[in-house]
């Protein structure tokens, strides 16, 4: 029987806590089981914040509670969870050194895009790049990475929409790995926790976005290295929800996406995903997709 239930939100007073231990998953299921079944047991509305949102359990995917989550949205920088996915199933070496493009660096300097803190012709691990692509968003970090790994941006693309299709996913599709908007550039809110389902089975991309801060060693352009902080850890701080744990996750924003958060967490022994996408607002309102989050794991956790 399908629900329609309404709920108040709720706001929590907890303090982020310590740095997250590694989340422990058994293996999650073959990629073709991962697609959300179409029962839903709670039909949200005006609820959220959100225009789009999607809360899962992670260990079946069944569904608990949705809101216009196969509805086409952009995904903004929630794409860089499948941009670090094919690079991370692809990598042979993640100590490997790789030097920043000063061409690809400025052209994305001159983008606005989303910066780590590498700078034009520094050398620094693939590892280093990752942690840069999942914690603050770089996107010069991502075009690093691509480059070393697909031989361009444009390649890496083609292997993010490959194994989209791999994965069934119909209604997602990459224009770029940054997640800029562009019409050809287009997810939803339950094929997005697919990815990030998908992304859980890798031990590394875990360890990685569940670090809230991470120290690059000394490079060739930073004498004394520099540390990154996760934007997800940050605009969370502290609106933990009242039991569950948010283990970690990632941010996104454009002007067509608006604010979005995809983020995994516990409670109980029993793991859950969440996806709120298309909050109104940007990076100087109140980051409402962080309440809609915290929301989701108070009501339905």
């Amino acid at each position: 029987m399908i629900l329609g239930i309404m709920f108040s939100p709720r706001s929590s007073d907890m303090l982020l806590g310590s740095p997250k231990a590694p989340m422990v998953q058994d293996d999650y299921f073959a990629v073709s089981e991962k697609i959300p079944p179409t029962s839903v047991s709670v039909f949200l509305d005006n609820e959220l914040f959100g225009r789009y949102a999607y809360f899962c359990y992670a260990d079946s995917h069944s569904v608990i509670a949705e809101k216009n989550s196969g509805v086409k949205a952009a995904p903004a920088s929630l794409t860089k969870i499948m941009t670090a996915v094919v690079i991370l199933e692809n990598a042979d070496d993640l100590d490997a050194k790789v030097t920043v493009s000063s061409k690809l660096y400025d052209r994305l300097y001159r983008e606005g895009a989303s910066m780590a803190g590498f700078l034009p012709g520094e050398t620094v691990t693939l590892r280093d790049l990752l942690y840069g692509i999942m914690l603050p968003s770089g996107a010069e970090a991502a075009a690093a990475a691509a480059e070393y790994i697909a031989g361009s941006d444009a390649a890496l693309v083609d292997m993010m929409n490959a194994k989209a299709a791999e994965m069934g996913l119909s209604n997602t599709h990459f224009e770029n790995i940054y997640g800029f908007d562009d019409d050809d550039h287009y997810s939803n809110a339950s094929e997005m926790a697919v990815i990030l389902m998908y992304a859980l089975d890798n031990e590394d991309f875990r360890e990685i976005s569940q670090t809230e801060r991470y120290t690059v060693r000394p490079t060739n352009k930073h004498p004394d290295g520099f540390t990154m902080k996760s934007t997800v850890f940050t605009k969370i701080g502290d609106k933990e929800p009242e039991k569950a744990e948010i283990l970690g996750g990632k941010t996104g924003y454009t002007y067509d996406a608006g604010l979005c958060l995809a983020a995994y967490g516990e409670l109980d022994g029993k793991s859950y995903v969440s996806v709120v996408m298309g909050v109104e607002g940007n990076h100087r309102t109140e980051q409402y997709q962080v309440d809609d989050t915290i929301y989701l794991f108070d009501n339905f956790a």
